[in-house]
C-alpha cells in the first residue's frame, strides 16, 4: 500500500508541475496581451474616433441620398403627369 501511495504521490506530482507552468503561462499571455491592448488603445484612439466620425459622416450622406432619391421618384411622377397634360393640349390645340 505504501508503494502505491508513493507511486501516486509521484505521479500527482509529475503531472501538477507542468500544469502549474502551464498556468504561469498562460497569465503571462494574458497579461501580455492586455499591455498589448492598453498600447493599441493609446496609439490609435484618435483613430477610432476618426472613423466613428467618418462612418456618422457618411451615415448622413446616405440619408440625404435616400431622401433625395424620394424627391427624384415624386418629381419623375409629377414630370410624367404634365407631359400627359402636354399632350393633351396639345391634342385639343390640334383639333381646334
Amino acid at each position: 500500500m505504501a508503494k502505491f501511495l508513493d507511486l501516486f504521490k509521484w505521479a500527482m506530482v509529475v503531472l501538477v508541475i507542468p500544469l502549474c507552468l502551464w498556468g504561469v503561462k498562460l497569465e503571462v499571455n494574458r497579461a501580455v496581451m492586455e499591455t498589448t491592448l492598453a498600447t493599441m488603445e493609446k496609439d490609435h484612439g484618435e483613430d477610432i474616433k476618426r472613423m466613428e466620425a467618418q462612418i456618422k459622416e457618411a451615415k448622413d450622406i446616405q440619408k440625404d441620398v435616400r431622401a433625395n432619391n424620394d424627391q427624384l421618384i415624386r418629381l419623375t411622377t409629377l414630370m410624367d403627369m404634365t407631359s400627359k397634360s402636354v399632350d393633351e393640349v396639345k391634342g385639343l390645340l390640334r383639333d381646334l
